[in-house]
Formats: structure tokens, C-alpha cells, sequence
């Protein structure tokens, strides 16, 4: 609605501390919710100025020739963009050049390994993590840069906007814990278009269902474990694969991770890792190793696959883990 897209767009200004005198380059398509809502209509109300990137041209090296010839001072990169600038130091050493002094990211939330190097790296550019859906709000949470750091690997807190819980097995909303994240707010879209059926599902008892498992801690902090479809049950026991996949991103030489439930007669779904290296040194000995360290054993990957291929995304930059299921199971024979 009207009134959805005005809140949705008017408490950004506070929330994400957006100036008059910002100057953002949307790399986001506008076609994807976050081109359209997250931050471009804020600054635009506010008078700022903001610079489209045309589809199709956001590589890396190109993002940065732009950052260095008009000196924009915010700009948002998905996870997968934030992954490949730590293995271009002389990019990131550029961007340190520049006056960016936020990058916004969405889509998942980004590990310390990920966000310290990069912090180090570029100083003087803050990271703003946030968590939202295009089903608004599209910024429910937000962890600020300076929180990133005790709160490594979290979505952050509810936005000005948003009221966040979490619902148990039984449906039962509690405000601290694990199970389905819920959102209520006045920025939250009105429901699905001829979709009766989905709307019942999603909207029960004044709360928005999101189809996303997380867990709030006493603090309010947000951990998203994953996509409900996406829990792996693995001999009787719930495994969520963003814990594994926190673990392996970790290990030195990982580009990007994706871990799947693949169906087994013996164990229902045997977990598999699918990591992309950044050279050849990394093998899947030493990212079993790591997960045997660091994880209980029912958790442990099965298999380890190395690939130097990167993995199938969406437009978005979201990782299309059904994907990923079909082509192993169509290698299973």
C-alpha cells in the first residue's frame, strides 16, 4: 500500500542515519525490491542523490571505477560481492580511496571472516548489515557496524518499524529463543495477490510468518539459521546448514559454501557440503577436519565437495540451493 511504502521508506532515514548530502549508487536492479526501497526513496525524499548502475554491469572492477570517479558516499553489495573483494586486495585498497563510508548488505547475514578483514581493509567504510523480505518490511532488522563486531554473525535488531518475534512448533510467539521469525508492522505489505491459501498461511494472529528460522537472543539480536525447506533431518535430528556453513566459511581458501541435505535411505538426508576454493590448495580433508573441530558429529558434513566453479545464484545474489539439490542428485544417478 501507499502507507506501506511511506513508512517503509521514511524510517530509513533514521535508522540508517541517511544525510541530505549522501550521494548512493544502487547497484541493485530496480526490478529487486532492495533497488527500489532500500535507500534510493529515502534519499530521494530527502533531496540526495542517487546514480543507477545499468543491469548487467555490476562487476566488481566496474563498481569501483564508479566509486573512484564520482565519489559516492554509500552504496549496497551482496554477500557474494563483500566474499570476492577479499580476494582483491588492490580493490579494496582502491575503495579505501574513496568516500564511501557505507556499504549496506542484505540477503544473508556475513560472518567476522568476512566482515573484519574487510574492516581492516577499508576503514573508513562502515558495513550496515539488515534483514528484511520483499514482502516488506524491507529492512526488519539492522545491525549497525559498530555492533557487527560483539555480535558477529547476527541480523541485528528490529528497525523503528518492526516488532520481531519468534514462534515455536505449537505457534506460539515468544519474544526470546529459537523457531519461525515473525514481523508485525505498519510497513508490512497487505498480502499475496489471489493467493488465499498462502495468505492464511502466512498471516496468523496479527503476525507475518516468514517461511525463515532464526533465533533472538536476550538482547534482541536476530540469528537467522535458515529457510524452514532448508533444515536438514538427519537420522531424526534438525540440523540448520547456516551453522555449518559459518563454520567452513571460516577456513582459509573458502570462497563461498553451500550445505545441502541430499536423501539417504540409511539417514533420511546425508548433509553435504559444496565449497568453492579461491586456489587450489584447499581440500575437502581440510574443511572435514575444521567441522570435526568445531562441530558437534551429527552436524559433520558426510561429503565435501571442492569445486572452482561459483554456485548458482539468483538475481539477487541468493544462492539457489534447489539447484544445488537437483544437480547432486542427478550426479547420485
Amino acid at each position: 500500500s501507499h502507507a506501506g511504502i511511506l513508512w517503509n521508506t521514511l524510517h530509513q532515514v533514521h535508522d540508517l542515519d541517511i544525510g541530505v548530502d549522501e550521494s548512493y549508487l544502487v547497484v541493485p536492479s530496480l526490478s529487486w525490491g532492495a533497488g527500489f526501497h532500500d535507500v534510493t526513496l529515502a534519499l530521494t525524499w530527502l533531496g540526495g542523490r542517487n546514480e543507477l548502475l545499468p543491469t548487467g554491469t555490476a562487476t566488481l572492477e566496474r563498481i569501483v571505477d564508479l566509486l573512484e570517479e564520482q565519489q559516492f558516499t554509500r552504496t549496497l553489495l551482496v554477500p557474494t560481492l563483500l566474499r570476492d573483494l577479499l580476494g582483491k586486495p588492490e580493490l579494496t585498497r582502491r575503495i579505501a580511496g574513496t568516500a564511501l563510508r557505507r556499504i549496506m548488505s542484505g540477503a544473508e547475514p556475513l560472518p567476522a571472516s568476512v566482515t573484519d578483514p574487510l574492516a581492516e581493509a577499508m576503514p573508513r567504510a562502515a558495513i550496515t548489515q539488515t534483514y528484511g523480505m520483499t514482502e516488506f518490511p524491507m529492512i526488519a532488522t539492522v545491525i549497525q557496524p559498530e555492533e557487527a563486531v560483539t555480535h558477529a554473525g547476527k541480523a541485528g535488531r528490529p528497525s523503528s518499524v518492526c516488532q520481531l518475534g519468534v514462534a515455536d512448533e505449537d505457534g506460539v510467539v515468544r519474544f526470546e529463543g529459537a523457531g519461525e521469525i515473525v514481523t508485525r508492522s505498519p510497513a508490512g505489505f497487505l498480502g499475496y495477490y489471489n493467493r488465499p491459501e498462502e495468505n492464511e498461511r502466512a498471516f496468523r494472529d496479527g503476525w507475518f510468518h516468514t517461511g525463515d528460522t532464526g533465533f533472538l537472543d536476550e538482547d534482541g539480536f536476530l540469528t537467522v539459521t535458515g529457510r524452514s525447506k532448508d533444515m536438514i533431518i538427519t537420522g531424526g535430528l534438525n540440523v540448520y546448514p547456516r551453522e555449518i556453513e559459518e563454520v567452513i566459511q571460516r577456513v582459509p581458501g573458502v570462497a563461498e559454501v553451500a550445505v545441502v541435505g541430499i536423501p539417504d535411505e540409511r539417514w533420511g538426508e546425508s548433509i553435504t557440503a559444496v565449497v568453492v576454493a579461491r586456489d587450489d590448495t584447499l581440500t575437502s580433508e581440510i574443511v572435514m577436519e575444521r567441522c570435526q573441530q568445531e562441530l558437534s558429529k551429527f552436524k559433520c558434513p558426510r561429503r565435501v565437495i571442492i569445486s572452482h566453479t561459483t554456485l548458482p545464484k539468483t538475481v539477487t545474489g541468493k544462492i539457489l540451493k534447489r539447484q544445488i539439490r537437483l544437480d547432486l542428485a542427478e550426479v547420485a544417478g
